[in-house]
C-alpha cells in the first residue's frame, strides 16, 4: 500500500522535477494517494491555439488524453471557467460549471463516466503569456467528492 508524501515535500519534488518529464508521473502518482484518487493530469493549454502543448498522466493512455482535450474544446462553458480561474486556485469541476450542465456534457458522458470518473477538481500552477499549466486529479464515484479538505 502506498503511503502519502508530506505535502511540503510534494512541492519540493514538484520543482525539483519540472524539467524532468519523465519524473512528472511519480509525483502525479504521489500527489493521488492522500486524495483518494485514481488520476491526474498534468497539462499545458497554450493561449494561441486550441490543443495542449503537452499533456501528460501515470493513468491515462495517450488516446484517453487526446479524447479528453477534443471533449474539453467541444465544452466553451467549461474552457471559459479554467481561463478565469487564478493561478494558485484549487476549484472542483461543479464549481466551474453547474453540475447538471457537467452531466448532460459529452466531457462526461462520452469520456468521464465510461473510465469511472466522477469527481475532479484542478489548478492552474502557471499562466503566463504563452499559455497555462494545469494540475487536475480525478476521482471515482466510491471515493466520493473533493472536499474543502483535501485541497
Amino acid at each position: 500500500m502506498s503511503t502519502a508524501t508530506p505535502p511540503e515535500e510534494l512541492i519540493q519534488r514538484i520543482y525539483e522535477t519540472a524539467l524532468d518529464v519523465e519524473a512528472w508521473d511519480v509525483v502525479l502518482r504521489e500527489l493521488c494517494v492522500p486524495l483518494r484518487a485514481e488520476h491526474a493530469v498534468l497539462a499545458f493549454r497554450s493561449q494561441s491555439s486550441e490543443g495542449l502543448g503537452l499533456k501528460r498522466s501515470p493513468s491515462l493512455s495517450s488516446e484517453e488524453l487526446a479524447d479528453h482535450e477534443r471533449k474539453l474544446n467541444e465544452f466553451p462553458e467549461m474552457l471559459a471557467s479554467l481561463k478565469r480561474t487564478p493561478e494558485g486556485a484549487i476549484v472542483r469541476t461543479q464549481q466551474m460549471v453547474p453540475l447538471p450542465l457537467l452531466r448532460r456534457s459529452p466531457m462526461y458522458q462520452e469520456w468521464a463516466r465510461p473510465l469511472g470518473i466522477e469527481w475532479a477538481i484542478s489548478s492552474p500552477v502557471l499562466r503566463d503569456a504563452a499559455g497555462v499549466g494545469l494540475v487536475g486529479i480525478m476521482r471515482e464515484a466510491r471515493c466520493g467528492d473533493f472536499s474543502r479538505e483535501d485541497s
